[in-house]
């Protein structure tokens, strides 16, 4: 059985936020302040004996300034 959906997966997202923990990108870090940055979808795709499972989880790759 399978399923289709018409959504489209979003790859990249920009967030804003206020950084009170340090949040380092590019070697750049920034915290207590307001800040932008662009996160990128990155997956992982495990496999054991009983199950295959695919974790997704957004990445930050760059600040927006």
């Amino acid at each position: 059985m399978r399923w289709k959906t018409n959504k489209k997966m979003q790859y990249s997202r920009e967030i804003s936020a206020f950084l009170f923990f340090p949040l380092t990108i590019n070697g750049e870090t920034r915290w207590l302040e307001k800040a932008s940055w662009v996160e990128k979808l990155c997956y992982q795709y495990y496999n054991s004996w009983n199950s295959s499972k695919v974790k997704y989880k957004y990445t930050p790759i760059k600040w927006k300034d």
